[in-house]
């Protein structure tokens, strides 16, 4: 599995994804919003 590169290049993609996805989740929670009190 490692010796591909097409396999470790999708994973590195798939790892940066969802670190950048989490990032951007936890900016937008962290951020104060003004539709936050509509969730609540």
């Amino acid at each position: 599995m490692e010796g591909h590169p097409d396999c470790v290049g999708a994973k590195a993609i798939a790892y940066h994804g969802a670190a950048v996805a989490l990032e951007l989740v936890f900016l937008n929670w962290s951020a104060p919003h003004p539709r936050e009190a509509d969730f609540r």
